[in-house]
């Protein structure tokens, strides 16, 4: 309702025959203040279409448009979508930002996000709603694996890897194997050093695994 109130307040102010131009300003404003992004996305692509001559019937089509001007909507769709989704990072709404950039081909800004998202120590749904988004979307997978495997363990980080390797980049299951080896190698040493520690109280917290092993 808040939405609707905006745009009839900011509607009256605009004149008093409102031009159809005036109406969708009114409507793009109280839609950007309402933060109901993506309805304001329907109303862009219906601006883009106006000034196209275009049918404004569902904006974010792109099965109706002319052979000759399928290439001018498209990057203003491209446009459109990208600024939306900067609009919903920007509001920390990952999820809903990943739509319209997986949906142009630019992941970048969702994993630039994800790459700065912290680790809690009690995981709420917020970051479930992440972890998933990084894992079982694609939006950034090494991220989601090192998500995981601070909050659930080897085990389950494991059998999400062997699960998702398949869709997984070269590049990506390097990152991910190294990843898992410097967590083996450090729950390794932390585990022995327990051991040794029991023998030796006092001991040098510099000292690597294979002298903890050589004793």
């Amino acid at each position: 309702m808040k939405s609707v109130e905006t745009f009839d307040t900011l509607l009256a102010q605009s004149s008093e025959a409102p031009s159809s131009d005036a109406v969708l300003a009114a409507l793009e404003a109280a839609l950007l203040q309402a933060k109901d992004y993506h309805r304001l996305f329907d109303a862009r692509l219906i601006r883009v279409r106006m000034q196209m001559g275009l049918p404004i019937i569902q904006p974010t089509s792109l099965r109706n448009i002319p052979e000759e001007q399928e290439p001018e909507f498209r990057k203003a769709y491209i446009n459109v979508a990208r600024d939306i989704g900067a609009l919903l990072l920007n509001d920390n709404r990952l999820a809903d930002a990943w739509a319209y950039f997986r949906t142009i081909g630019e992941p970048e800004p969702v994993r630039a996000a994800i790459e700065k998202v912290q680790i809690p120590r009690e995981p709420d749904e917020q970051f479930d709603e992440i972890m998933n988004l990084a894992l079982y979307e694609g939006a950034h997978v090494v991220r989601g694996l090192e998500f995981l495997l601070k909050t659930h363990g080897t085990c389950n980080t494991v059998t999400a890897m062997s699960q998702l390797i398949q869709q997984m980049s070269g590049d990506e299951r390097r990152q991910a194997a190294a990843m898992m080896v410097r967590n083996l190698y450090e729950d390794l040493t932390a585990s022995v050093r327990r051991h040794v520690e029991q023998r030796q109280p006092v001991l040098n917290p510099a000292v690597s695994l294979g002298e903890l092993i050589i004793g």
